[in-house]
């Protein structure tokens, strides 16, 4: 079901580049969002196809070798659970972050303004003769009445000499989501710029991301809420989506309904920040779908979300599984894909990945309108076929590469440790996330993003 005149809720053509534009520029479009080379579908799928040979040979010929792997009696292969060793990481955490120093958040918010100029960003929604800019002790008290989970009615009650009126004029007129995702854009890349940054990174100008959702209550009514008991009890509540790198910058969030699958917002975080550039993103299975690892395979980053049961999940490959079997492998495809029909709908797999990286539309959103289809669109199969075939390609790497595996949890660790971060910072109200609307959800949330880089900041000076 189609609702012309909805934004959410329109037909997937309309959300993407024209088609009339696409054909007339489609080498430009290509050359912007760096898929020219991929323009040819026979040329790309051998080579991919080639890939995936060249690692199940591979995979196969060191088993004998790899004490990851065990057989079930049914001559089914298996993966040991992994289990890292935490002591050395603990070890240097505490040499760089003693716990012997108490620094107020207003003394840290000063110095990175100092140093960023991130207060900026906050400007006049209202009319073309702006007034006069407030003070920024009534900006620094609004980020930390939304971000700490005060509210802006009690930050000003406990605050010196500013009144109740005067702080919300600020956060109504100086306040929205889009103005502190600039805000904290503005944190990360001073941050990103620090040499300390490069020594949380375990491979030396490669830059890896996760991300993971966060479940907080809302005891006020509300559409975007939703009930579980598992996370809230009688009660409902929302999800916050974060992404962070290995460094601990935050790089992304949303506040998404808590029944929704967290797949669909994964490439909202690799494709929204233009400061660091993705080489490789993790996530656990709430954020792994198909079409994820086909966007992404295509635009050269690496997907790596965590298996719960690695060997359930179905290989596939473009050759006959036959031809698989025929060498001896004891790790085949189960079935190949449809090329004919990937080399049909190529074009449209490039106008659809095109749109989002150059910005047309945010990915969450057409990934939700794609997937709501009664019957299977045929773009959606086309992406899920292909997406397959990357997939394929990183678990034949997980089953052979012990420090593989090592990344990917390595990474969840740290977004875990940022959600204990997160909780820590939002001390108002219980936790709870009781703002009225969906906006001030929104800036509220971007505001303790903004907290949390600057903290971070403040500890790699």
């Amino acid at each position: 079901l189609t609702v012309l005149s909805s934004y959410e809720y329109r037909s997937v053509d309309e959300y993407q580049i024209p088609r009339a534009q696409w054909k007339t520029h489609r080498e430009e479009y290509l050359r912007r969002a760096g898929l020219l080379d991929l323009s040819n579908p026979a040329s790309t799928l051998v080579a991919l196809n080639d890939r995936l040979n060249h690692q199940f040979e591979w995979t196969n010929g060191r088993l004998a070798d790899n004490t990851q792997v065990f057989y079930d009696a049914h001559g089914g292969w298996h993966l040991h659970r992994y289990r890292a060793d935490e002591r050395e990481q603990q070890q240097a955490t505490r040499q760089l972050y003693p716990a012997s120093r108490v620094i107020s958040l207003r003394e840290v918010l000063l110095q990175i303004e100092n140093l960023t100029g991130f207060l900026s960003k906050f400007q006049h929604r209202g009319f073309p003769q702006k007034p006069t800019r407030p003070d920024f002790r009534l900006l620094l008290a609004a980020i930390i009445g939304y971000g700490e989970n005060i509210g802006i009615r009690k930050m000003a009650l406990i605050s010196k000499d500013i009144s109740i009126h005067t702080l919300e004029t600020v956060a109504t007129q100086y306040f929205s989501p889009e103005m502190v995702l600039e805000a904290n854009d503005c944190i990360v890349s001073h941050s990103n710029a620090l040499p300390l940054t490069d020594l949380f990174r375990r491979k030396e100008g490669f830059i890896m991301t996760g991300s993971d959702g966060q479940k907080y209550d809302i005891s006020v009514p509300s559409l975007r809420a939703s009930a579980s008991y598992k996370y809230f009890g009688n009660g409902e509540g929302v999800c916050v989506y974060s992404g962070l790198d290995e460094a601990g910058q935050l790089i992304y969030t949303v506040v998404i309904n808590a029944a929704e699958r967290e797949s669909s917002y994964v490439l909202d975080v690799v494709l929204h920040n233009q400061v660091i550039q993705t080489d490789a993103h993790a996530t656990d299975m709430h954020g792994f779908s198909e079409i994820n690892f086909a966007v992404m395979g295509l635009l050269g980053i690496d997907f790596r979300p965590r298996f719960v049961q690695t060997h359930r999940q179905q290989l596939y490959s473009l050759d006959a599984v036959s031809l698989y079997k025929a060498k001896g492998y004891r790790i085949i495809p189960s079935s190949r894909v449809d090329y004919e029909h990937l080399v049909t709908y190529w074009d449209d797999v490039l106008r659809f990945i095109c749109s989002q990286k150059l910005g047309y539309v945010r990915p969450s959103t057409l990934l939700k309108r794609l997937s709501s289809y009664a019957r299977q669109h045929p773009l959606h199969k086309a992406l899920r076929d292909l997406g397959r075939l990357y997939k394929t390609d990183l678990i034949l790497r997980v089953v052979d590469d012990v420090q593989l595996r090592a990344s990917i949890e390595g990474m969840l660790s740290k977004v875990e440790h940022s959600n204990k971060f997160s909780h820590a910072v939002t001390l108002g109200n219980k936790g709870s996330f009781d703002w009225p609307n969906q906006q001030e959800r929104n800036i509220a949330n971007g505001c303790r993003m903004l907290i949390m880089n600057a903290i971070n900041f403040y500890n790699l000076l």
